[in-house]
């Protein structure tokens, strides 16, 4: 998908937002409410790596970000000090949201 992103708009450093649920203690699974966090994810393209060592960069930056995902959204944009514009989001353009495709099984369930 950044791939896509990078060839599209040229931009180098791409920053996709990507939701997470948010119930990762044993307390929350039985809760009910919207427990949703944002992660932001980074990466830069020079378009001159192999798709292949790209993918495996990106996942491993993808596995690194998702250690943070309990850390407030909110409070890493304050803590960037970044404009906020009620016209766009203050950190990325882009959300990605992927689910698990029916019939096929998830990386919790995959043996």
């Amino acid at each position: 998908f950044k791939v896509l992103l990078y060839k599209y708009t040229d931009q180098q450093d791409v920053i996709v937002g990507v939701p997470v649920a948010g119930r990762e203690y044993p307390g929350l699974e039985e809760q009910i409410g919207f427990f949703v966090n944002t992660v932001a994810i980074r990466t830069v393209l020079s378009g001159e790596e192999s798709f292949s060592k790209l993918s495996g960069r990106m996942q491993e930056g993808l596995l690194e970000a998702y250690q943070y995902q309990d850390y407030p959204f909110d409070q890493l944009v304050d803590a960037l000090k970044l404009d906020r514009d009620d016209t766009h989001a203050p950190l990325f353009d882009v959300m990605f949201s992927s689910f698990p495709a029916a019939g096929f099984p998830s990386a919790d369930t995959a043996g």
